[in-house]
């Protein structure tokens, strides 16, 4: 008896003979099917490489801001002040004044044309720089770089007599706004 004892704790071993909570249990398992993600839509034609976010995004705004010569406004930096160098949005002193963006984009709207995040970022008008004397008190400009859209509203311009040459507008900014394709 001890041999035929010895022999089956051998081949099964104690715990399965004895019912053991360490003893091997065995579950049925259930197929599991993986599927993938649906295919992101390819690359959309024209010479932008932006989309509109799939989520609105709650934007910064920003009104009655006076820029003086050779200052900048910063759209990713906290507060939405303008700071003395170059960045975003850009006004210089050559000629009568100027507007540029450092790495971005600037877009002059139409008269009437109402500016928006999807406006900003699809129109591609783009301009390298734009005269003071140009604008006009209502003009929209669109200023988009990698990230962040501005909507730029001019409201005065830089008044010749006075001591200090500035603009007076008010900024919309979208952050994170513009995403490379193939991200979500």
């Amino acid at each position: 008896m001890t041999g035929v004892l010895g022999l089956l704790l051998g081949f099964f071993g104690l715990p399965t003979i004895v019912s053991s909570p360490t003893a091997k249990t065995v579950r049925e398992t259930a197929p599991v099917t993986a599927t993938p993600p649906p295919a992101s839509p390819g690359p959309t034609a024209g010479p932008t490489d932006k989309q509109s976010p799939a989520a609105p995004l709650e934007p910064i705004r920003k009104t009655n801001i006076h820029m003086t010569i050779r200052y900048y406004l910063s759209f990713s930096l906290d507060p939405v002040t303008p700071r003395e160098g170059e960045g975003d949005f850009n006004f210089f002193a050559l000629g009568d004044g100027e507007i540029n963006s450092t790495g971005g984009t600037v877009v002059r709207l139409d008269p009437g044309q109402q500016g928006s995040l999807d406006v900003c970022i699809s129109d591609t008008r783009y301009v390298r720089r734009l005269e003071v004397a140009e604008l006009t008190p209502g003009t929209q400009l669109c200023v988009v770089n990698k990230a962040n859209v501005g909507l730029i509203e001019i409201r005065a311009l830089p008044d010749p007599k006075a001591s200090s040459s500035y603009l007076t507008f008010d900024a919309t900014i979208w952050r994170q706004a513009v995403r490379p394709e193939g991200t979500h």
